[in-house]
């Protein structure tokens, strides 16, 4: 996924993502826990459902639109609804942002394959850059 530009692929955070996608309970918990304590505070997730936007999946699943297309369109969805989850911790550090906005920043994804029942859905982990 290409989506957000400017970021950078860690790979020790695609190890935290890939560990903890099937995980049930509070995966973003999770997954900050699996961190670093002096990178915790600094640590947001980003992601989508394949429930989110039935029209946008069957145009993914019938080679319509790219996964970066797909991926684009409902990350840019998210954050303009300012996320549902407005309660969480993470959000003061992604409030107001666009997928401009992350240059810098670094990321790992956890997507599910095209063969999972759950295909559509991915979550992005992101790591605010420290001064």
């Amino acid at each position: 996924m290409n989506v957000l530009p400017g970021t950078v692929y860690d790979a020790s955070l695609q190890k935290i993502a890939d560990s903890n996608i099937a995980h049930d309970g509070d995966v973003y918990a999770n997954m900050q826990e699996a961190l670093p304590k002096n990178e915790q505070s600094n640590f947001a997730m980003l992601g989508f459902d394949y429930f989110d936007n039935a029209t946008l999946l069957s145009e993914l699943k019938a080679g319509k639109i790219s996964y970066d297309a797909y991926s684009k369109q409902l990350l840019t969805e998210n954050l303009t609804a300012q996320l549902k989850d407005k309660g969480q911790v993470f959000y003061s550090l992604i409030k107001g942002k666009t997928i401009n906005d992350f240059s810098g920043w670094h990321i790992a994804v956890s997507a599910y394959p095209s063969t999972s029942k759950y295909f559509g859905s991915a979550l992005v982990l992101l790591l605010k850059p420290t001064a």
